[in-house]
């Protein structure tokens, strides 16, 4: 609870900092697809981002359909209108609606979000926060299971093991330290 307040906090706290960024320079510019060849650019530029090594290459398979199914929904109503102003009411609803759900999972999977915890460290009573991005964070998930699997093989040695330790080994029975 105290984590989801602190977040929306954030949320709202970035909101109201917007505004005076923009005026610095730092924002990047929006992406505007009011027309139908306008959004088979953003589409394509998506798609681009969505392969291994691109910016939103985390997405998983059922994410990536439901992608490509609001995207083709999109892709229906430009075919239908050609641009946002001459929809209708419904069929703009239905582009917002399509819009916020191909939004909500490339924010989350984007590898450039940057996510902060707040730990305290082992023997001591003064948080530390630390500060990663969603591609370092994955990264290193990726790379501690594939190291998890090969290490679960059969006839693993560790990487300092000394093969004529292993055969001396000396096992203790009960009772015995």
């Amino acid at each position: 609870m105290r984590l989801n307040m602190w977040v929306a906090g954030l949320l709202l706290g970035t909101a109201c900092l917007a505004p005076s960024l923009s005026h610095a320079g730092v924002e990047k510019a929006a992406i505007k697809a009011d027309n139908k060849a306008e959004f088979a650019d953003v589409v394509a530029a998506v798609k681009v981002e969505m392969v291994p090594g691109g910016r939103y290459e985390f997405v998983s398979s059922t994410e990536r359909k439901t992608i490509d199914t609001n995207l083709a929904e999109m892709q229906s109503l430009f075919d239908k209108f050609e641009t946002v102003a001459a929809m209708d009411k419904e069929a703009k609803f239905q582009l917002y609606v399509d819009q916020e759900n191909v939004n909500a999972i490339l924010t989350h999977r984007d590898d450039r979000r940057l996510i902060c915890q707040s730990e305290r460290p082992i023997g001591s009573l003064i948080p530390k926060r630390t500060c990663r991005t969603y591609g370092a964070i994955e990264h290193g998930r990726q790379n501690a299971q594939q190291e998890m699997m090969r290490s679960a093989r059969p006839g693993f040695i560790g990487y300092d093991a000394n093969p004529s330790a292993a055969q001396t080994r000396t096992v203790l029975g009960p009772g015995q330290h």
